[in-house]
């Protein structure tokens, strides 16, 4: 009898639903440029607007696709995994590349969400494990949408305009960056950084050689790795792109991160506009 009603118990257990902890995901554009939001493939807003906020979202992997009222304007769209508890605020920013823009969602904050709020606002998980499979896949769809590529903006607290573009070029050839380093040269200067123990002094001599030299991405890229923490890393892919022979194929530096909040972080700083 006891067996029978504790296999019972099990069972019931077993069946009942399953919920989920909620988060909060709201994304604006500043710039009050209307849009529709797509999330793991399903439309969250039947008319255009330029702010949409969900307070039922699930914790874990999502899929978000922001597609713009005016056609002309590139979608930008971002795989995100949210943690419960959260509320996430996002921002559809506009970066630029000399003639060229684009806009791409990018983090403003991440908050507490009180229980208070979720007890108000959300309820049980009601998506099936077919319906939830079915959004997986048409978010995958969407996402193998061509993406802009990302090339790289002028150096940071600058206005992109054509006079940037000749002045960027003047510089380089005031600096005698005409042709990029000998491979017998850049020996040497990846032996001096690598000599320093310290990873001060090694910022120090590296900014100096760079300086000094004519250094393409890639090389710059090999220069960074030499680097052991992430914050000197970033601290010299910043500091370099004024110096970089060819600031097209700056996207190489990016491959020295090991974490994705860094290379946001130098975008904001050598892509974004400044307004």
């Amino acid at each position: 009898m006891r067996a029978s009603a504790f296999y019972l118990l099990l069972l019931l257990c077993i069946s009942a639903p399953i919920a989920k902890a909620q988060v909060a995901f709201e994304i604006v554009s500043p710039e009050k440029k209307k849009f529709f939001l797509f999330v793991n493939g399903l439309k969250e807003n039947e008319t255009s607007k330029f702010k949409v906020r969900i307070k039922n979202l699930q914790e874990g992997p999502h899929h978000i696709k922001v597609i713009f009222e005016n056609k002309e304007l590139n979608n930008p769209q971002i795989k995100l995994n949210f943690e419960p508890g959260k509320d996430y605020k996002y921002e559809i920013k506009l970066y630029s590349n000399l003639d060229r823009k684009w806009y791409a969602i990018n983090l403003i904050e991440v908050s507490d969400w009180s229980e208070k709020q979720i007890k108000k606002k959300v309820g049980m998980d009601t998506l099936s494990f077919a319906e939830l499979k079915t959004a997986e896949v048409k978010a995958d769809s969407i996402l193998k949408v061509g993406l802009p590529k990302l090339a790289i903006a002028k150096p940071k607290d600058t206005v992109l305009i054509k006079s940037d573009t000749v002045k960027k070029k003047l510089d380089l050839k005031k600096l005698n960056c005409t042709t990029p380093l000998r491979p017998d040269g850049f020996i040497l200067v990846n032996k001096k950084i690598s000599e320093e123990a310290l990873e001060n002094q090694k910022l120090a001599v590296a900014k100096k050689l760079i300086q000094e030299n004519c250094l393409s991405a890639i090389q710059l890229m090999e220069l960074i790795q030499l680097f052991d923490f992430e914050v000197s890393k970033l601290e010299m892919a910043i500091f370099a792109y004024p110096y970089c022979f060819d600031p097209m194929n700056y996207n190489f530096v990016e491959d020295v991160f090991e974490y994705e909040s860094s290379v946001t972080k130098l975008h904001n700083e050598i892509y974004a506009s400044k307004k």
